[in-house]
């Protein structure tokens, strides 16, 4: 048996993960760090030691039988991501192995296919795409042929995050709920199925524009802080704030899932799509699911979100199942085929840390 190898840093996940050539994952393993402050040298010496004492067992075992090592190499922070491209350039080398570069955001589609068969599968496909750092919608006819029709924008500020997950800290903070960053979705949920959708008919208003490649939620921050003013938040006693805080989360929580899923479902008539994906960490969130499910079912649309929740997230079998797509297409660059990984970091991140983290 022959196995592919996957490695992920692009941010504050250490991952590694080992598929074999049907996709199934053998292993699948990562730590994560808290990401509160970004540092750069935090990042660097976490996934620095965290990646070697991963990778080691997996080589001591598999080496012989890994063919392809793939590494998350496009797009990524520049403090986290070139660390494990890095450590995949050298190993390919003194293995000599085929090496593989992936775009994070396209290892997250193919999460998909992890411990699936190709033949489950009916294109085309749209797809939403939504985690902390960015959200889309996606298009797809065949595996590699994916086209990103949306970027969710909720903020007017490019260099910050503009992923749902994001979104769901700051409304959690315009309740005056302080959580660690990346908690607002996993607590809206905890909130919201406590709660009853009361405010949902004055979130209807929510705006929504599409413009070129954006789907964009105008102001959100602003919007959602003046819905809470004119609910009288503000002025209710810690004790009402609590009860309120639930069925606040559900109404949110319920406009804004029936937003993306009315565009999903608009996008897959116009597009004849056979089958609509979830993948990223909003696939977690219950609510969203079973409405997307639902909506899937009436209209006879199959619904797939990843065969794990572990997929969901970060993670480096989505790495090698997307680099292993890549390698099979012969989709190689010209550094590949000499053996070496082009590593891109984001431009629009580094601004983002010069500018808040730096700055701050």
């Amino acid at each position: 048996m022959k196995y592919i190898l996957g490695i992920d840093t692009t941010f504050h996940s250490s991952a590694v993960g080992l598929i074999d050539e049907e996709g199934k994952v053998i292993i699948n393993e990562k730590v994560d760090l808290d990401f509160t402050s970004q540092e750069a040298k935090k990042f660097y010496n976490f996934h620095n030691r965290n990646l070697l004492l991963l990778l080691k067992p997996i080589l001591e075992k598999y080496e012989k039988d890994i063919f392809l090592i793939c590494a998350s190499s496009l797009e990524g922070p520049f403090h986290a991501m070139p660390v494990g491209a890095v450590v995949a350039n050298t190993i390919s080398h003194i293995f000599e192995k085929k090496i593989m570069g992936v775009k994070h955001e396209m290892a997250h589609i193919h999460a998909n296919w992890l411990d699936r068969s190709i033949e489950d599968f009916s294109f085309p496909i749209i797809g939403l795409n939504a985690s902390g750092a960015h959200s889309s919608i996606y298009a797809m006819k065949s595996q590699l042929d994916i086209t990103k029709i949306y970027e969710l924008k909720w903020r007017d500020d490019a260099e910050k995050p503009t992923g749902l997950g994001a979104l769901f800290d700051i409304i959690c903070s315009s309740m005056g709920i302080n959580l660690k960053r990346g908690d607002g979705g996993a607590h809206l949920e905890i909130l919201a199925l406590a709660g009853k959708s009361r405010y949902k008919e004055k979130l209807l208003d929510w705006p929504l524009k599409r413009e070129n490649k954006f789907l964009n939620l105008e102001n959100t921050e602003l919007y959602i802080s003046e819905k809470l003013k004119s609910l009288n938040y503000y002025s209710l006693t810690d004790e009402e704030k609590k009860i309120f805080q639930k069925d606040f989360s559900s109404s949110v929580l319920d406009a804004l899932f029936d937003l993306l899923i009315s565009e999903l479902f608009r996008l897959a008539k116009e597009t004849g799509a056979k089958e609509i994906h979830s993948v990223g960490g909003i696939t977690l969130n219950k609510i969203f699911c079973q409405k997307l499910a639902s909506f899937c079912k009436i209209n006879n649309l199959n619904f797939k979100i990843p065969a794990k929740l572990d997929y969901c997230l970060d993670n480096g079998a989505m790495v090698a199942i997307s680099g292993y797509m890549k390698w099979k297409n012969e989709e190689f660059s010209q550094s590949e085929k000499s053996g070496f990984l082009t590593i891109e970091p984001s431009d629009s991140y580094y601004k983002y840390y010069v500018k808040h983290v730096l700055g701050s």
